[in-house]
């Protein structure tokens, strides 16, 4: 899914919305990697206590609290610009099997088009499935879903960090390998759950 912002229509607020937001993931991001790395070394070399594992586990949660704000306002501004291209049928397929949708400040003039995309229609019926799937109480966003969402935004090497990271956090404090497909909560929880047992840390 390719997305654009165009020229001086994109300034509606959207644009900069939405690049603020991914530059606020990727600032985000980075300070997670160093503050847990950080601290998870601590953890293992000098202060394996269950009042530090506590704090980590906070800091844990707090920053993976932040980074999913803004990937909700992000996501947000995208919506509204699929949504309105839907009602007012600024929509048309291509050859390649793709929908080319666009969102305008006037639907009636088209040099006011703000944003564009070009989608591909399982990703268009997956977008679809996701939003409704995310209302349903028995959604479960994990991990994987977390780190493939990010990333287009961070690149390879970063969102391998990030995985890297989450992979430690695991081992050390929640006392287990990474599955990718647990949720935060479920990692949050064996985190928590680990407190005051023996200490066995694997990295």
């Amino acid at each position: 899914m390719t997305i654009d912002f165009i020229g001086q229509n994109g300034l509606d607020g959207s644009a900069l919305e939405y690049s603020r937001q991914v530059e606020s993931i990727i600032t985000k991001t980075k300070e997670f990697i160093n503050k847990i790395n950080r601290k998870i070394n601590i953890y293992i070399d000098h202060n394996n206590t269950d009042s530090f594992k506590a704090v980590i586990i906070s800091d844990f949660g707090t920053l993976y609290t932040d980074i999913m704000t803004s990937i909700g306002i992000k996501n947000k501004t995208i919506v509204t610009s699929l949504r309105n291209a839907i009602e007012h049928g600024n929509y048309e397929p291509t050859p390649n099997d793709e929908i080319y949708m666009y969102d305008q400040i006037d639907h009636t003039n088209d040099s006011t088009i703000k944003f564009k995309t070009t989608v591909k229609t399982a990703d268009l019926f997956n977008i679809a499935t996701q939003l409704d799937s995310k209302i349903s109480m028995h959604y479960k966003y994990t991990i994987a879903d977390f780190l493939s969402e990010l990333r287009p935004l961070l690149g390879e090497e970063l969102c391998g960090a990030l995985g890297a990271t989450i992979n430690s956090y695991s081992s050390a404090i929640c006392g287990t390998a990474l599955d990718l497909n647990s949720s935060f909560e479920e990692m949050q929880s064996l985190a928590v759950g680990g407190m005051n047992q023996p200490k066995t840390i694997t990295i």
